[in-house]
């Protein structure tokens, strides 16, 4: 999720970049901030900068900014990395359904305040670490409470190369066939895109599932950030604070032969 997160990161700040105002709108720059949370325990990383008038030049290093996450539980201050990038000294414990806050700071610009809910936890039932799998197999996990949504990712790495295939799935997705306690996809037909030749040894696959709160669902959804009618959640400035619960499973994918294995549910 990183490599995509850091191209709508990028896209993001490119856009801020290029409004353009009104000759009667004075241009205010603002903090411009990218924070997720991941349950588990391991160091945050949070991106700052701040927006450009059209005339300027990006900077990719900025420095001085003030960040800090903290629960009823514990605060935890950031120290600067490099370029736009802050994180903790040490791992946090995030646990699902925790409730955490956001500031960040900079002398001349606005506090930055945001909130997020970590999603509750949930499994994917099939595959099985494991399995071998064909296209026409469905994929079933247990719906988190808490999350507006899920976002799919799988990867398989061949000749020496990475391939990455996302999508953003709702929670209430699937109408017609709603299930409250499963999300159930009929058919893996993006595993078109990795599965051998006919008569080739199965490729292995991992496929990654993160539940996303609301915060950061409607972000990505929104094209991060660029789309007016879903504005940012942040107060004092522009971006996204959310969180995330990832379940991942590796698979062997069979070519594909027109029938599935097995029906996941």
């Amino acid at each position: 999720m990183s490599r995509t997160i850091t191209a709508l990161l990028a896209g993001l700040i490119a856009g801020f970049v290029s409004c353009e105002l009104t000759p009667e709108q004075q241009f205010t720059p603002q903090l411009v901030v990218h924070a997720r949370l991941q349950s588990g325990n391991g160091v945050v990383r949070v991106h700052v900068n701040r927006s450009y008038r059209l005339e300027e030049s990006y900077n990719p290093e900025f420095t001085g900014a003030e960040v800090r996450i903290f629960s009823r539980e514990d605060t935890m201050d950031f120290e600067y990395v490099a370029g736009d990038s802050y994180q903790t000294r040490g791992p946090v414990p995030v646990a699902e359904q925790d409730t955490w806050f956001l500031e960040v700071a900079k002398p001349g610009f606005d506090t930055v305040r945001g909130r997020t809910i970590v999603p509750a936890g949930f499994e994917i039932v099939f595959p099985q670490a494991g399995d071998t799998v064909t296209v026409r197999d469905s994929m079933v996990w247990s719906r988190s409470r808490g999350s507006k949504g899920y976002y799919l990712s799988f990867r398989q790495i061949a000749e020496q190369d990475t391939f990455y295939i996302d999508a953003l799935i709702p929670n209430d997705s699937f109408d017609v066939s709603y299930d409250s306690l499963f999300v159930r996809i009929p058919d893996m037909l993006f595993l078109m895109l990795v599965a051998p030749p006919p008569d080739s040894p199965p490729a292995l696959c991992t496929l990654r599932v993160w539940a996303l709160d609301t915060g950061y669902y409607d972000w990505v959804s929104g094209a991060a950030g660029m789309n007016p009618l879903k504005p940012s959640r942040l107060s004092g400035g522009l971006g996204v604070f959310g969180s995330a619960v990832e379940r991942l499973v590796p698979v062997w994918v069979l070519p594909d032969t027109g029938a599935p294995l097995r029906s996941g549910r």
